[in-house]
């Protein structure tokens, strides 16, 4: 058992598979073209946060939001380096369809089982997986103007969970509306295409 739930070899397996890794050492490589400071980040559909393994990206801290409790000890051990450092990382469960992309205040639990209340307002969203998600209308229209957006989907839409892909790079774009677009890019995996967005909301 994991936290609330069980986290099975095969989850952990596909955290880690070929086309995972090959997604997101695309997103830090185009995020070190690009010369990005992330600084405070709110990672949407967090996972294990592995994503944040690769310690090339610059920010200041990172709140990994995953509406499963099974993940948030495991993303919290993965990345238990930024954890010790002040929690440069924390995993925290919730919906992103709830969190307030202006100043989000929620709970954390500490190692020793205490509560702890944190308010935090994010300078970058980055969602990697935009096909899991319900109503991403609705949540792509709250997030505020200015901020900083790094998007991903695919057209993987032959997998069960895959319930808003994308049918091509143009698609996602119309789908995801930014004021200012710094990069955009499609990226052939095993199974599917990939599809990133960068730019300000």
């Amino acid at each position: 058992m994991i936290a609330n739930g069980y986290i099975s070899a095969s989850e952990i397996s596909d955290c880690f598979s070929e086309g995972q890794n090959l997604s997101k050492n695309w997103l830090v490589e185009q995020c070190l073209n690009l010369n990005l400071d992330l600084k405070t980040v709110f990672f949407c559909g967090g996972w294990l946060g592995s994503l944040f393994l690769d310690h090339r990206l610059i920010f200041n801290k990172v709140r990994s939001f995953d509406i499963d409790p099974k993940y948030e000890l495991l993303a919290d051990e993965l990345n238990r380096t930024l954890l010790l450092e002040d929690w440069k990382f924390k995993a925290v469960t919730a919906d992103i369809h709830d969190i307030n992309f202006t100043s989000h205040t929620y709970t954390v639990k500490r190692k020793n089982g205490t509560l702890c209340e944190l308010t935090d307002s994010p300078d970058t969203i980055i969602n990697t997986s935009c096909e899991h998600i319900e109503n991403f209308s609705d949540w792509h229209d709250r997030i505020p103007a200015g901020k900083l957006m790094i998007l991903q989907s695919n057209n993987g839409q032959e997998i069960k969970d895959h319930i808003n892909c994308s049918t091509s790079l143009e698609d996602f774009a119309a789908q995801t509306p930014l004021s200012k677009e710094l990069y955009q890019g499609e990226l052939s995996l095993p199974k599917f295409k990939r599809f990133m967005r960068i730019g300000y909301r």
